[in-house]
């Protein structure tokens, strides 16, 4: 292979690589914005104004919740006096773009699926 031919070879590779590099860091920084995010888990705390809820990771996420948040539980509208501590939920929220201490992103619920806890 001359000179020129492994020039050309490393151009290519540039020109093939770079707009893969592109993507696959921008694209993920885009990735969670304008849609919803889905939170799985069971509830941990209840506050008037928010809930906590344990992941099956491990990890706990805090999540807000408004006088706009919807619940409900087989299919059924309910309301937040119907949600308690036990429950196994899916949390439908955006994120607020606050960060937390811990380096994580505030949420607000936009509507919240729960299984009441059968050992109750």
């Amino acid at each position: 292979m001359t000179q020129g031919e492994r020039a050309m070879g490393t151009v290519a590779r540039i020109a093939l690589c770079g707009p893969m590099f592109w993507v696959t860091s921008v694209v993920p920084i885009c990735a969670h914005e304008g849609h919803a995010h889905h939170v799985m888990g069971t509830v941990m705390a209840l506050t008037a104004n928010s809930l906590s809820v344990k992941t099956k990771e491990g990890k706990t996420v805090d999540i807000l919740v408004t006088p706009n948040t919807s619940y409900r539980s087989n299919g059924t509208a309910m309301s937040s006096a119907d949600l308690k501590v036990g429950d196994r939920v899916v949390v439908e929220l955006t994120l607020d773009g606050i960060v937390t201490r811990e380096g994580g992103e505030v949420g607000t619920a936009q509507d919240i699926r729960f299984a009441p806890d059968e050992r109750k």
